[in-house]
């Protein structure tokens, strides 16, 4: 088959692939470009490189079998099926399945310059990827689509086993985060926050409306890790088909009203039988939104493991040491409330914006819990109340 499109060879996770030459930019960020079909973005080693360290992380299955649902040009499944073999010791059957046909054809040629054989440890199919949730049962599925992941919930449902994991990008972060409010009440059934909290409770809003889809067919969806970057959400979940587990995970579905004066987020259960807007504690100003999830978004001790495989043989690039430094965030957030408060907004009550790094120690010597975030690079994660905070803040000197 005549790919038809120039290609050229890079490097990534200790592998050389073959992608369209038009991908090949100097941008470090945003989506890709698609080329004859074909797509690759290099934005995303990042998110491949947390891929394979969170399924090494978290398999129990020594011989997993795995979906890359939306394969393009195959470096994602190529890079489980390669990694996984040697940072987990197991022995992974990789299926990469695209529907377009240039796409098939670019994975198998990159299989084989990887060393693996088609139709022996890795399988390319080219067809719908709904249609192969519904028609076989995978360990791990993971969907990198072009925008949402929502029209491929229910596929994946059904094509997950029980126990497996399900991992998802979402691109559409300016529908979450509130921008587009009538897209996200349309495809999220939820109202965004377009303020300094818009990537959290963007990214809590996609996970709450992916376990209560999931609940709909009585499947538990687990958030173990969540996390946005640059233009994208990450989620990855175990899947259990137990419905007292799926009734349990629906408790941690809330609304809130977000108060511009404290930065405090107040909050109530979501009943879809009810208005819970109407019930919702809030002050004169606030602003409403939700459903979202109020759950752990990050599972610390995968988070431990995940470190303690970061490879070797890894070339030492922007997006591998960007690797290092994002996981080392999640670990100090892990454990940690939703949402934060802003430095900018502390300082507010003062006159004096704080450094981060102080006012988080001056909240650890006073007994409270507090870290980073990767939301914001002025974000500090608490327990503290605002009354500590503008205790804190009218004190410049202690900063």
């Amino acid at each position: 088959m005549d790919l038809k499109h120039p290609l050229r060879e890079v490097c990534e996770g200790g592998g050389r692939f073959l992608v369209p030459v038009v991908n090949i930019t100097d941008a470090s960020k945003g989506p890709g470009k698609k080329a004859g079909g074909m797509f690759y973005n290099p934005a995303m080693e990042l998110d491949r490189n947390i891929s394979v360290l969170f399924f090494s992380a978290s398999l129990k299955n020594k011989d997993p079998h795995i979906l890359d649902a939306l394969c393009a040009s195959g470096i994602r499944g190529i890079r489980y099926a390669r990694e996984m073999s040697m940072l987990a010791d197991t022995s992974p059957c990789t299926t990469l399945n695209d529907a377009n046909r240039f796409s098939c054809e670019l994975a198998e040629r990159n299989a084989l310059r990887n060393s693996l054989s088609p139709g022996e440890n890795i399988h390319v199919r080219c067809g719908k990827a709904q249609a192969i949730m519904c028609e076989e049962r995978f360990d791990i599925i993971d969907i990198d689509p072009y925008g949402p992941a929502v029209p491929f919930l229910d596929s994946a449902f059904q094509g997950i086993k029980h126990g497996g994991i399900i991992s998802l990008t979402a691109t559409d972060t300016a529908t979450a985060c509130g921008t587009y409010q009538t897209t996200c009440r349309r495809r999220y059934q939820a109202t965004g926050l377009r303020n300094t909290l818009r990537h959290e409770a963007g990214l809590r809003i996609v996970i709450g409306h992916a376990v209560r889809r999931a609940a709909e067919q009585d499947m538990a969806l687990e958030p173990m890790l969540g996390y946005w970057y640059d233009h994208y959400f990450r989620m990855f979940f175990t899947a259990s088909r137990s419905l007292s587990r799926a009734r349990k995970l629906l408790e941690h579905i809330f609304v809130g009203a977000y108060d511009p004066n404290t930065g405090e987020v107040a909050k109530t259960l979501w009943n879809p039988a009810e208005s819970a807007w109407d019930t919702i504690p809030k002050t004169r100003g606030a602003t409403t939104f939700g459903p979202y999830w109020t759950g752990e978004i990050i599972n610390g001790s995968t988070i431990s493991t995940m470190k303690s495989l970061l490879p070797s043989w890894w070339d030492r690039t922007d997006k591998t040491k960007a690797t290092a430094r994002i996981l080392d965030i999640l670990s100090e957030e892990a454990g940690m409330p939703p949402f934060f408060r802003d430095t900018n907004d502390i300082g507010k009550m003062s006159g004096v914006v704080p450094k981060r790094a102080d006012i988080i120690n001056r909240l650890k010597e006073a007994g409270f819990a507090a870290s980073r975030t990767h939301f914001s690079p002025t974000g500090i994660k608490t327990n503290a109340a605002t009354e500590m905070l503008a205790e804190l803040s009218k004190n410049p000197q202690t900063f």
